[in-house]
């Protein structure tokens, strides 16, 4: 969340979406953590209800979020470097918010590495945890 943030548009634009096993809801808060960007000032947040985990796909879910959030505040959500840095690959942050590449697309880019990465991890899990 942040001040800035028009958590109403944005919630009802995340659940016209439809996206699988989640809803998201308007929760405000004002931080209290000491060094936080936004320390004492009122925030609008998106709370996100997981309200079916068997559906829910939480990958697909943030990468709607970051593009859902970066349309409605295209200059005050600009958190490239961080995003990168956490998804381990910048080209993606490009790709959702100045391309407009659907986020399921990059979920299919990444597929055969998922694959790759299943079948590589079969042998070092607990037999029941195998699929």
């Amino acid at each position: 969340g942040a001040p800035y943030l028009n958590a109403e548009k944005v919630a009802a634009d995340l659940n016209s979406q439809n996206l699988p096993g989640v809803r998201f809801d308007t929760h405000p808060f004002t931080p209290t953590a000491k060094g936080h960007k936004f320390q004492g000032q009122p925030c609008q947040g998106i709370l996100v209800t997981i309200n079916d985990r068997t559906q829910f796909d939480p990958i697909l879910t943030g990468l709607h979020f970051i593009q859902t959030i970066h349309r409605h505040h295209p200059t005050e959500y600009t958190k490239e470097d961080r995003f990168a840095t956490l998804i381990g690959d910048p080209e993606v942050w490009k790709e959702l918010t100045e391309v407009g590449v659907a986020p399921e697309s990059i979920l299919e880019g990444w597929k055969p590495e998922l694959e790759r990465f299943k079948k590589t991890r079969q042998k070092y899990l607990i037999p029941e945890y195998k699929e």
